[in-house]
């Protein structure tokens, strides 16, 4: 505790006093601590799994979007293909 002295000297003493409640207080901000950083720990754990499960569906995603591009496409040259056989047989 900090006590101003009651003479007219400016200097400040310090009282070198460590009290039972103050260790408890310590002790409970030590393991606010530690209780914060284990939690801490579980949380990015648990992120890291959603995200390495959010990779693998983004993969699956990538190649079902990449093959239903290649099936339009092979539709569309179909049906460019039809069209272009209908035109001809019409002007015949």
């Amino acid at each position: 505790m900090i006590t101003k002295p009651k003479d007219f000297d400016m200097s400040w003493r310090i009282k070198r006093e460590i009290t039972i409640p103050t260790i408890v207080q310590l002790l409970f901000v030590m393991v606010m601590i530690i209780a914060g950083w284990i939690n801490l720990e579980k949380d990015l754990t648990l992120i890291q799994h959603d995200l390495n499960r959010l990779i693998a569906s983004n993969k699956e995603l990538h190649k079902t979007i990449k093959s239903l591009t290649k099936k339009v496409q092979h539709q569309e040259y179909r049906l460019s293909t039809l069209e272009k056989d209908l035109r001809q047989s019409s002007i015949n």
